[in-house]
């Protein structure tokens, strides 16, 4: 987060602030400004609705603070969320329109640029001075400049120039993700596109526009990949509507601002055709996001790939170059493309990962067997709101995963299984597939039971029950449940924890949940000895985790999940001496993030978030 923050120049982060006095100084350029992006704001929000309003909020005046959450997903999901960014299409529009607009009052060329410099400065300050329009501006101003010299305008010069100058008014740009995809949409309209016109012929403007569409799509993906870990499929021909569509929105939306801080009703008519096409935009995404394979998983690819993508493909388009036979270089080409997306996709996962993800006052486990078979156990948490959303679909994404084939509920608090609900009610369209759900047989299920079964139910996937004795395999890991007894009736949800025992070749695993009392007894009797990982049951409460419990487990490494400064005091410092006791390996996610354990089977590796441990 505080990189993220540095990179949009923003150095401390105030909490409980109180305003002990007040300035009379003030910007009063950029007071005008405001004023004015807040009155066309209030034109879009009278004559627009809620959504198309949002919409237009972002794309003309760089504001997302009105945009629907679920407007702003369906354009990411469905490729073209740089339609809700000020990039050099706006500015292309905007400021070349309004230098040919001064031209026909046939004023001298250095008044022209001096005016539409002058005006989209202003216009890029009033909307935020955003990575991409920026950019833009700097690369507009190139290309007057070159004008007023006579100059020939060379696009990857103006590009390399503006890069220069907003990292170094800015260094930690070079982290964002708009940075990339900006920079990289226009390297890939300047040197891919036209290789690939020149080798597919353009053969008309609808022709042309796709294989446009599809070198900028081509040339971004290592880029999405990595920030966002998939690829949107039909993004390449969705853009086909989206891009020549911009255009006449742009221009309506500046028209319908205009208009409207004059007179509401002189606007009508341009917020009609806003409408009008926002509608068919929304209702295109729509549509690619019911088809199947939306969005492709690739996993967050390592820097090594990406490099070898590029260099792979500046190499192929050197070598294919010698190519006569025209038919023989497009379908060595596109042989070439669907290998170095190979490249960025392809995982070959040979151990079994067992990683604690950091959701605070919670517990969410991830597994994941050497022949690629994923499940959750548990994920919920008190302390962070929508897991599901911001850390659990992230890191399954990032790891590659877009289908979960069980999720294993240990107990019903909330802390155990609030991301479970998020997960099972999250339909949109890249939501993950989830198989089955594994729930602890017992005879006395609560509200929160049912419910789950219930969500399940209706997503589509699976409902099994296990109790004690029972065992299935995840993959090529042989799982054993040890608790609950088949039926039983509990009082206490904690006493009826699945407790899950994984084995793998020399590995083995006990997942306890948070298992107490006489669940921790009766699971104390199925025990087969030492374990390389003991997951501490109950967050490492006081109670758990008894010593005659660890004479028989013997455990090499403990994890906990705890959140940081939770009200019940976990881990606790007695059982934090218990467990070291027998071991020195004691990890708990609030100091460490993250607990990523990798193993062949008989060597064990442990990493977590804050550090590489041995």
């Amino acid at each position: 987060m505080a990189r993220y923050e540095h990179a949009r120049g923003k150095d401390y982060c105030l909490f409980d602030t109180v305003m002990i006095a007040e300035s009379q100084d003030y910007d009063r350029i950029k007071e005008s400004l405001l004023t004015i992006r807040e009155k066309v704001a209030q034109v879009y929000g009278e004559l627009l609705e809620e959504k198309e309003a949002g919409v237009l909020n972002a794309m003309i005046l760089g504001d997302r603070s009105s945009l629907p959450r679920e407007i702003k997903g369906l354009y990411q999901r469905s490729g073209v969320a740089h339609a809700l960014s000020i990039s050099g299409l706006h500015i292309g529009i905007i400021g070349w329109g309004l230098y040919g607009f001064l031209k026909r009052f046939r004023l001298n060329r250095y008044i022209r640029s001096a005016v539409s410099i002058m005006v989209m400065l202003l216009y890029c300050v009033m909307t935020g001075s955003s990575l991409s329009a920026m950019r833009a501006f700097i690369m507009f101003g190139l290309g007057l400049y070159a004008d007023l010299c006579r100059r020939t305008y060379d696009m990857l010069s103006a590009m390399a120039l503006s890069m220069m100058i907003l990292l170094t008014a800015q260094p930690m740009k070079i982290f964002e993700a708009g940075f990339w995809l900006s920079y990289g949409a226009v390297t890939g309209a300047a040197l891919l596109y036209p290789y690939v016109e020149k080798l597919f012929g353009s053969g008309g403007k609808l022709r042309s526009s796709l294989l446009f569409s599809a070198s900028l799509s081509f040339f971004t993906a290592p880029i999405c990949a990595y920030f966002f870990f998939q690829i949107p499929v039909y993004g390449i021909f969705l853009n086909l509507l989206i891009i020549p569509m911009l255009g006449p929105l742009i221009l309506a939306a500046m028209l319908t601002a205009l208009s409207g801080l004059v007179c509401l009703k002189l606007a009508l008519a341009p917020a009609m055709v806003c409408k009008a096409i926002l509608f068919c935009l929304e209702r295109g995404c729509v549509l690619c996001e019911k088809l199947p394979g939306g969005n492709f998983v690739t996993g967050k690819p390592a820097v090594l790939r990406i490099v070898l993508f590029y260099a792979g493909l500046a190499l192929f388009i050197v070598l294919t170059r010698k190519v006569k036979h025209i038919h023989l270089k497009r379908l060595l080409n596109i042989l070439a493309a669907a290998g170095l997306i190979g490249i960025l996709c392809v995982r070959l996962e040979t151990e079994l990962q067992l990683t604690m993800l950091s959701v605070g006052q919670g517990q969410c486990i991830f597994i994941r067997s050497p022949d690629s078979a994923a499940c959750l156990y548990d994920c919920g948490s008190t302390s962070e709101k929508n897991i599901g959303e911001y850390r659990v679909e992230p890191f399954l994404k990032a790891s590659g995963i877009s289908v979960i084939d069980c999720c294993i509920v240990s107990h019903t608090d909330e802390d155990h299984i609030s991301g479970f609900l998020e997960l099972f009610e999250n339909t949109e369209g890249d939501a993950l597939k989830i198989r089955s759900l594994i729930m602890p047989d017992i005879g006395n299920p609560d509200d929160s039971y049912k419910k789950l079964v219930k969500e399940a139910g209706e997503r589509g996937a699976a409902v099994y029950k296990v109790s004690a004795g029972d065992t299935f395999h995840l993959g090529e890991i042989y799982v054993r449940c040890l608790n609950p007894e088949r039926g039983a009736c509990f009082e206490d949800k904690n006493t009826y924890s699945c407790v899950l025992e994984l084995r793998y070749k020399d590995f083995s695993a006990l997942l306890t949940g948070d298992v107490q009392d006489e669940g921790e007894e009766a699971a104390i009797k199925k025990l087969a000895g030492r374990y390389n990982v003991l997951q501490a049951a109950h967050h490492g409460s006081k109670y758990s985790t008894p010593v005659e419990f660890l004479e028989i487990v013997q455990p090499e490494l403990v994890i906990i999940s705890a959140g940081k400064n939770n009200r019940y005091g976990h881990p606790h410092e007695e059982t934090l001496e218990r467990l070291k006791a027998y071991t020195d390996r004691v990890y708990v996610t609030k100091d460490t993030g993250e607990i990523d354990i990798k193993t062949d089977g008989k060597t064990v590796k442990l990493s977590t978030y804050s550090s590489a441990v041995p």
